[in-house]
């Protein structure tokens, strides 16, 4: 599988990496508490964050014309920057113009989405997916102001984009069930187990964080048996400029 960035524009504003397992907010979590959660932190790391290139307020005074309904305030009103930012649709939504063209192998496209377990407040990201393997042309990254009449901050290296390559037959080739977990006795039994073991735990007052069942997070099942494949951290490819 592969996945190219072409550059339209060289704009090393835009930087385009793998996403971070780490987000502000979990930094701040009370003993760090949400890096337990071992989906979340996965979840973070899947895809590649496109960075805000410039810092600026934008204000929505609720008009749907597009053009005529966000006001923007740069930090740098100068910076050349400050185009690939626009009000191109109306309702509220801002655009970021990407200044990439991608391909991916046949058969693949991009969910374009917003940065996985991050916010900015008073604006929420647009998800998208894009048949890439064919698209010709670049793609917009948008957000939505939901309240009018409030100042909304987007900070400069911001990740205001992820792009997560994706089977675009995949979802349509699930075969899908809905059973009774008696359908499986083995599964109920760990299950029960399962639910036992967590209950007992959540119950305890005086429990310490070195009591903390690891169980998932170590990749082993109730019964103490590991499983092969089981991941913690992703390590993604990075996008370089071909020498010479």
């Amino acid at each position: 599988m592969e996945l190219i960035a072409y550059q339209i524009h060289d704009v090393p504003d835009f930087q385009i990496e793998p996403a971070a397992n780490t987000r502000a907010w979990m930094d701040a979590s009370e003993g760090r508490f949400a890096y337990r959660c071992l989906p979340l932190v996965m979840a973070n790391q899947f895809g590649w964050i496109i960075r805000c290139p410039i810092t600026f307020d934008v204000y929505w005074n609720g008009e749907g014309i597009p053009g005529k309904g966000l006001v923007f305030n740069f930090d740098d009103p100068d910076s050349h920057l400050c185009h690939y930012v626009q009000d191109h649709f109306g309702d509220g939504i801002l655009t970021f113009s990407v200044p990439y063209l991608f391909r991916t192998s046949p058969e693949y496209g991009l969910i374009v989405r917003g940065p996985t377990n991050a916010w900015i407040p008073n604006a929420a990201p647009l998800d998208g997916f894009v048949e890439t393997d064919w698209l010709e042309s670049s793609f917009t990254m948008n957000w939505k102001i939901v309240e009018p009449n409030r100042v909304t901050r987007f900070d400069r290296g911001f990740p205001i984009c992820m792009v997560q390559p994706y089977p675009r037959a995949l979802l349509e080739s699930v075969e899908t069930k809905l059973l009774p977990l008696d359908a499986d006795p083995e599964l109920k039994a760990s299950h029960e187990k399962w639910a036992s073991s967590r209950d007992s735990f959540n119950r305890n007052p005086e429990r310490k964080a070195s009591e903390w069942q690891k169980d998932y997070f170590q990749g082993k099942t109730i019964s103490g048996e590991k499983v092969e494949g089981h991941i913690t951290r992703l390590k993604l490819g990075t996008f370089e400029k071909p020498s010479g």
